[in-house]
Parts: C-alpha cells; structure tokens; sequence
C-alpha cells in the first residue's frame, strides 16, 4: 500500500519525545562485578549510582510500550476504524488488523478508510443485487478460512500438513469457482447492458430521416430572443 506523508507521523514523534524524557544516563546498565552495592561515577546531575538501583534503560523501554499500547488503544477506538459488518464476518483478520493498529498505526488507518469503502459498496450492492452480495460475502469469508489454513501450512509436518495441505486445496477450488462465477455474472451485465445500447442504436439509425426531419423542424421554430 502506497504512503503519501503529508505530516511527521504522531507515532514517531511520540517514541522521540519518549526517548527525550526517559533516555538512560550515561553509564547506566553497566554490570557490576561483585555482590555488594558498589559506588559507580557520580551521575552529570549529581548524587552517586549504586548497584541494584533501577535501570533507566528499562524505564523508559517500560514507558514507551506504555504510551505505544495507549496510541494503539486510542487508534483503534477512532470513528472510523474496522467496520462492524467486517468485525462480526472476519475475526481472523481483525485479530490482524489489531496488531497492525499497534505496531503502524498509519497503516491501520488507511487500512480501515478502504473497508469503510468496501462495506458501503457492499451495502449498496445488497440493496440491488442479493445474490451478488451473497457470494461477494462468501468469497471474503473464503479468502480468510484460506489465510487461516495456511498459517497453519507454514508450521506444519508430516500427516498434519499433508491433512491442511487437502482442506486448503478444496478452498481454494472453492474460492476460483465463486470468483469465476462472480466475474461471468458481471460480464453477464455488461453484455446485456452492450446489447441494449446496440437495439437503441440501431433503433435510430432506421428512424435517421424522421429524427433528421424533427430537429430540422425544431431549428426552424427555434428563436434566440437574447439581444
């Protein structure tokens, strides 16, 4: 998916501004060599470090995550994030899309801007065409059980994957023959839309000399009352 950039993503400048309030001092998660608490160089800001003091370092790795599961938290709660008709049909790719909101949040909304696309499309298509819709819905929820099938493929050996390997061929059997029919049923549309538009065509050239004679007519009646 191509990224058009407008603007410094917030989720960078969130993990910059992390880094800028809870960056570790130098010298700090350096291992000491004995049991006992040991003096370490005095810190920039003054005091002495001892063994055993807590880490910095981890602090801050511990602040971000915190503020990274909030921005995902706070990404995925938007108006305009999965869409419920794809939350209640597609749960395997919602667990998907949740980890895309935390791990690129940029992504995951762009991502949920095309299904809030797709849904609307959808519902448009079920109010003119239900069977249609019927087996767009059932080609989506194909495509899943396939991507759930071959997560599975990918881990597997021996019998197993040669039982996965069988259920995965026979969906997607499934899924080019709901495609195929998809794609002859639209050409089935255009084809007697084609069909009309070449009847009306036809239709005005037998009739050319009373259309010709008519507009003749209407030129002649025709007065332009502009000054």
């Amino acid at each position: 998916m191509r990224r058009i950039l407008k603007s410094f993503p917030a989720v960078l400048l969130a993990g910059i501004m992390a880094t800028a309030t809870y960056g570790a001092p130098p010298g700090a998660g350096l291992a000491g060599t004995g049991g006992e608490s040991k003096e370490r160089p005095a810190h920039p800001r003054g005091g002495i470090q001892r063994e055993g003091a807590p880490d910095s370092a981890a602090k801050a790795a511990d602040g971000f995550g915190e503020r990274r599961a909030s921005l995902a938290a706070a990404v995925m709660n938007e108006p305009e994030g999965i869409p419920p008709m794809f939350r209640e049909m597609f749960p395997h790719r919602v667990s998907a899309l949740e980890r895309m909101a935390r791990e690129r949040p940029e992504e995951y909304r762009m991502t949920c801007r095309h299904l809030h696309r797709m849904a609307q499309e959808l519902n448009e298509l079920k109010g003119r065409d239900q069977e249609e819709y019927d087996r767009r819905v059932e080609i989506l929820k194909t495509e899943q059980d396939v991507d759930g099938l071959a997560e599975k493929y990918r881990v597997s050996q021996g019998a197993e994957g040669e039982k996965i390997a069988a259920d995965l061929r026979g969906k997607l059997e499934k899924l080019f023959d709901l495609k195929e029919k998809s794609q002859r049923a639209h050409l089935a549309r255009m084809e007697s839309h084609l069909k009309e538009m070449r009847d009306k065509l036809d239709k005005r050239h037998k009739n050319k000399s009373l259309i010709i004679e008519k507009r003749l007519n209407d030129l002649k009646t025709d007065t332009d009352l502009e000054f």
